[in-house]
């Protein structure tokens, strides 16, 4: 069972062969273990925090393993609070887990998945909501991922959140100290005060709910998936987005059997683009399978992208994928761009052609063999990511995290049936503890008030040395 008695340590950079790596070791005995081992000048015990040494690491008989610099981090003044040692030692699996087992072999224990962010969140160091943005910096794919990271990682949620829950709590204390008043008839918080408070405080929680969406997308990518009628150009459109060759194209319908995933960066936002095959009926049972993983994917895309071919006159089954294309999209919330592709072709369809049913669908005509329309067809895409390159100028808190849109519902919830509670003229006491509630809520966000199993559940999908 993991315990803060323990001393841990880990390889914090990827396995591998590389000029240098990382292991880590963090605890009450991470000085006094490393000394067993660490051969520099003087013993680690004697020197200041913050400070690097050069020495040999030797394995329990002595023989040298590697020339290391061990940096000192004395707690509080280190990532965990405790004492750490970070020991830079050339790259390569040997090298590293000899290494990092002299350390095992020496008193100390192989750390757990985020267990050093986990300690950090438990010595004070961060909050809960601080410590899953190191996870999320990790992982950051775009410029807007990284800033929503660095935005949760300095606080910027934390002090909302935490503002909140003020907020609430002055309300309750009234609401309880009213209680001691009863006899005396004397209100401490008018009806109308009480009423607007609450109002104020739901309405700032629905904003940061609203902020979901975007954050989703910050944070993930926009899923873009290319769909269409066979040989219609989705594979060309999607090179060229790339400005690769990544799919193979072909004048032969039916090339693409699977999916094909890539992702770009458009206006520093993550677009994860999907090729798919080509939609139509066939008695091919490895097409047939493309087919049906296509509209799949279809039924999860925040945008698609309907290629349609210019220069072939439009059958009724083509209009038929316009609509089968625009309720998926409605379903989920996302949008709907149709591509007429192959415009530098001679026989190419007017581009006046009747399509006042569309309801105000964006069309977009494109060549994906010259590339003309195809920078358009990218600003189309980051302005269907709806303003979420725009939530960072603000200077607004946004929210990422599923877990925290939950938290901020329930809490929601509890608001607004002390909000009804109140109108109704309720005991101040049944008020009370639905604000209570509402605070261990929000509470969940930040680990004021979080289960065991929770932590473990968040923890676990650290990578281990982090």
């Amino acid at each position: 069972m993991s315990t803060l008695e323990d001393t841990i340590a880990a390889i914090a950079t990827p396995v591998g062969d590389a000029g240098i790596a990382v292991i880590r070791i963090s605890g009450p005995r991470a000085i006094e273990i490393c000394d067993q081992r660490f051969r520099g000048k003087r013993p680690l015990s004697g020197v200041a925090t913050q400070t690097a040494h050069y020495g040999d690491f030797e394995n329990r008989n002595g023989e040298r393993i590697d020339e290391v610099v061990a940096t000192i981090f004395r707690g509080p003044h280190s990532f965990t609070a405790e004492d750490v040692v970070e020991i830079g030692c050339h790259g390569g699996s040997y090298v590293t887990k000899t290494v990092l087992a002299a350390l095992v072999e020496s008193g100390a224990r192989h750390a757990e998945p985020g267990e050093f962010t986990k300690r950090a969140f438990l010595n004070g160091r961060i909050d809960l909501s601080q410590a899953e943005a190191v996870a999320d910096l990790i992982h950051a794919r775009s410029r807007l991922s990284h800033q929503a990271s660095i935005q949760q990682l300095s606080g910027r949620i934390s002090q909302q959140i935490q503002r909140l829950r003020k907020s609430i709590l002055d309300i309750s204390s009234l609401l309880e100290l009213e209680l001691d008043f009863t006899e005396e008839g004397i209100d401490l918080l008018k009806k109308e005060d009480l009423l607007g408070g609450l109002t104020q405080i739901i309405s700032s929680i629905q904003q940061l709910i609203n902020s979901y969406e975007r954050g989703r997308i910050v944070r993930d990518g926009v899923k873009v998936v290319l769909a269409g009628r066979p040989n219609v150009g989705k594979s060309s459109i999607l090179n060229s987005l790339l400005n690769y060759d990544r799919a193979i194209v072909s004048e032969v319908p039916g090339t693409t059997r699977d999916t094909l995933e890539e992702n770009i960066s458009i206006g520093g936002l993550l677009f994860s683009i999907t090729d798919t095959a080509g939609l139509r009926d066939s008695f091919d049972k490895i097409e047939e399978m493309g087919v049906e993983r296509a509209r799949k994917e279809l039924q999860s895309a925040d945008v698609i992208l309907l290629v349609m071919d210019s220069s072939s006159r439009y059958l009724p089954e083509d209009f038929r994928l316009v609509r089968e294309c625009e309720l998926e999209a409605k379903k989920l919330g996302g949008r709907l761009l149709i591509l007429e592709n192959k415009i530098d072709l001679p026989d190419a369809n007017n581009e006046n052609q009747e399509w006042s049913w569309l309801n105000g669908v964006t069309r977009i005509r494109l060549s994906a063999k010259t590339g003309q329309s195809i920078e358009q067809l990218r600003s189309n895409l980051l302005e269907c990511a709806q303003g979420s390159e725009r939530s960072f100028e603000a200077g607004s808190a946004i929210i990422t995290s599923q877990r925290h849109r939950e938290c901020l519902s329930r809490a929601k919830t509890f608001l607004e049936t002390a909000l009804v509670q109140g109108e109704k003229g309720t005991s101040p006491e049944l008020i009370a503890d639905n604000l209570n509630l509402s605070t261990k809520a929000l509470g969940e966000i930040i680990g004021e008030v979080t289960s065991d199993e929770i932590l473990n559940n968040i923890f676990s999908h650290f990578c281990i040395g982090k």
